[in-house]
């Protein structure tokens, strides 16, 4: 008897059941504003495309290239306006996925749904596959120059350059910026860039894995 209470006393209770994973809360849609202004000045892709504008007073929207219903609208001193999700605000305000209007035309759109977003992608990347061997390479370049705009990512970090000749850096995720260069980088600045870029005409984009603060 007594071994039978104790064999029953080391028998192991039964496991509890494991609760089912509460389900996802949706995100809150982010707040939708508007903004407009004109073009102060242009942010390209390494493909030639306009993929960002700064307005007048600083504002930086975010139009990227699969996003594009006419190009040609977005050039230096043109009047936009529209609306889009305020992604940050740290020093200027930061607009992604925006419709953008010139006039009553619809120039831009980067509005829709996660999935239209990735359909619209898609489709850029086969344009981009028959532009490509008319497209100048790739090579090394060294450029120096004067700050005239900065462009931010949603997160409110800085990610792009644009100086005084219309030259668009990006600054890669390695690139080695010092404590100086982080601090100090603002309109006014002279900096050196080295990095993979090409010429479009006058229009010129590089890739910067180097940036140095004069």
């Amino acid at each position: 008897m007594k071994e039978s209470l104790q064999a029953s006393k080391h028998q192991e209770k039964p496991a509890k059941k494991a609760k089912p994973d509460a389900p996802e809360k949706p995100h809150a849609p982010k707040k939708r504003q508007k903004f407009s202004g004109k073009i102060e000045f242009i942010s390209y892709s390494p493909h030639g495309d306009p993929e960002g504008v700064v307005l007048k007073d600083g504002v930086f929207v975010r139009i990227p290239p699969h996003s594009l219903l006419d190009a040609n609208a977005f050039k230096v001193g043109a009047e936009i306006s529209g609306e889009g999700e305020l992604a940050a605000e740290s020093l200027a305000p930061v607009y992604h996925h925006a419709k953008v209007m010139s006039g009553r035309t619809l120039v831009a759109d980067d509005s829709g749904t996660k999935e239209e977003r990735e359909s619209l992608k898609t489709q850029h990347k086969r344009d981009l596959e028959g532009r490509r061997k008319s497209e100048p390479k790739m090579e090394d370049m060294e450029i120096s120059g004067k700050v005239a705009a900065l462009g931010r990512s949603p997160k409110g970090e800085i990610d792009r350059v644009i100086l005084e000749d219309g030259t668009s850096i990006h600054l890669s995720k390695d690139a080695k910026l010092g404590p100086k260069e982080l601090k100090g980088l603002k309109v006014g600045s002279q900096i050196e860039v080295e990095g993979e870029g090409r010429a479009f005409g006058k229009t010129r984009f590089i890739k910067a894995d180097h940036l140095k603060l004069h």
